[in-house]
């Protein structure tokens, strides 16, 4: 396993891993609001019908 060892800083590795984990925390966290909407938008379509 190449990638658990560092050449460099461990630091620095580490602080870029925690940033890449921070954005995809918040894609996910943007699809989920994103899906919720769909879902109040298309309950709300289906109690106009």
């Amino acid at each position: 396993m190449h990638c658990c060892i560092s050449k460099g800083t461990p630091q620095k590795n580490d602080t870029t891993r925690a940033q890449a984990v921070a954005e995809v925390d918040e894609r996910i966290y943007h699809l989920i609001l994103a899906i919720e909407q769909a879902r109040e938008i298309e309950a709300k379509e289906v109690m106009a019908a």
